[in-house]
């Protein structure tokens, strides 16, 4: 066995009936049929495994399927991926870094996102921020709202602490019985009972500082003292350092706002 060559991935046995390679040009020598006492037998290629050395870039090339027991690595990867089993829920640690395009068809799904210089997102249909009622979203700087190709409806001019809107719509009820519990959410409530008529205030430190409360008297008669409406403020609490305060007269009204503790003022 001392004649024996050894060169890699094949080798060709230089005896007189088997000192050639055999098979298709190119094609890399595999054992094929029945081997001597000696373990020798005879070799031959086929074109569905071939290795082009003469190429630009020498390749290898396989026709039909590769399996390993090891690990496959490369310095590039090519192809769809169609045929790729067993690589739906991969664990990846580390960073992805894509110098390209990302394109995705479908859902992409994150415990969190972190985008750096964004100038422009765009999205051809309605975006829904949060799943859940204790979300909060925040945006640091000021903020501009407005449709597409037209003035700036809403602003948040962050330096000044203002916002700008072109019109204004609050929260309305329309109150009927004679006695009523304001909540936070309110802003205009329209008193409709003809007779007198109590409203609670909520605690001024459950509404917050600066909240504002306006009460309307939308009857019409005039309101004396057995038809008025009392508003009345929350046990330990003021109105206008009272208990509470009336409103008497015709088509009158009150506002009110909250100093975020224990009292309320009119304006």
């Amino acid at each position: 066995m001392s004649s024996i060559k050894n060169y890699g991935w094949a080798y060709v046995h230089p005896t007189a009936s088997q000192a050639q390679a055999r098979g298709s040009n190119k094609s890399i020598q595999f054992l094929t049929g029945a081997v001597d006492s000696n373990g020798i037998g005879m070799a031959s290629g086929s074109t569905k495994l071939t290795f082009d050395y003469a190429a630009a870039t020498a390749s290898l090339s396989l026709t039909g399927n590769m399996t390993g027991s090891g690990h496959v690595s490369a310095s590039q990867f090519f192809g769809n991926g169609a045929g790729l089993t067993g690589v739906a829920s991969f664990p990846y640690a580390g960073n992805a870094v894509i110098s390209g395009n990302l394109i995705v068809t479908g859902s992409l799904t994150a415990d969190s996102y972190i985008i750096e210089n964004t100038v422009e997102i765009n999205n051809a249909g309605s975006s829904k921020f949060g799943n859940s009622n204790g979300d909060k979203h925040v945006f640091t700087g000021s903020v501009i709202i407005g449709a597409s190709g037209s003035n700036i409806d809403v602003e948040y001019k962050l330096a000044s602490s203002q916002l700008k809107v072109p019109g204004l719509q609050v929260n309305y009820r329309s109150i009927s019985t004679n006695v009523f519990t304001a909540s936070a959410s309110d802003y205009i409530v329209g008193m409709t009972n003809v007779s007198a008529s109590t409203v609670r205030l909520l605690s001024a430190a459950a509404v917050g500082s600066g909240s504002i409360l306006v009460i309307k008297d939308e009857v019409g008669n005039p309101r004396d003292s057995a038809a008025k409406i009392t508003i009345s403020a929350s046990a330990g609490q003021t109105v206008d350092s009272q208990p509470h305060t009336d409103i008497q007269g015709t088509m009158i009204s009150l506002t009110l706002y909250s100093n975020g503790s224990t009292k309320w003022f009119k304006i």
